[in-house]
């Protein structure tokens, strides 16, 4: 039971490299406004999400949730940077360093 586990992290951590590495060869890069935080309640109390708006080259609005938890220097209203490839804009990702899964 411990190998599969490990082989299914394995394999997700590699899908998630290869999904970062994507991005930072082919995405676009643009900037994001954080509309509002989603608030979780979990064992150890509530974990906030940054909720992202950006507007693609076509000028199509899209919306996603931020792949990490915090929202600290991420105040509604506030600008982040955001990547997304053009063919699957519903992908996007926060474009930091810090906040890279």
């Amino acid at each position: 039971m411990s190998l599969l586990t490990g082989l299914t992290m394995l394999g997700v951590g590699t899908h998630e490299a290869m999904s970062q590495y994507r991005l930072q060869r082919e995405g676009i890069r643009v900037r994001g406004l954080v509309v509002r935080h989603r608030e979780q309640f979990g064992k150890d109390g509530p974990v906030h999400w940054a909720v992202i708006e950006f507007i693609d080259a076509q000028g199509s609005r899209h919306t996603f949730e931020g792949g990490s938890s915090g929202v600290k220097g991420l105040p509604i209203g506030g600008e982040v940077p955001v990547r997304y490839l053009p063919e699957v804009p519903k992908g996007a990702r926060m474009d930091l360093n810090g906040r890279r899964v």
